[in-house]
């Protein structure tokens, strides 16, 4: 699963679906990470930031 996290230090972040193997996969640049979306045949993730 992925998400995003606005917090005082923005990033984008995914583990298993159990929680594990947490792992930041953006953490520069980002302010208000919001509307992932993932392009498995291409193998990317995108996203939109609010700010």
């Amino acid at each position: 699963m992925y998400w995003t996290d606005w917090g005082t230090n923005a990033k984008i972040e995914r583990a298993t679906l159990g929680g594990n193997f947490r792992t930041e996969i953006v953490n520069s640049s980002l302010v208000w990470p919001n509307g992932l979306t993932l392009d498995y045949d291409e193998r990317r993730l995108y996203w939109a930031d609010a700010s």
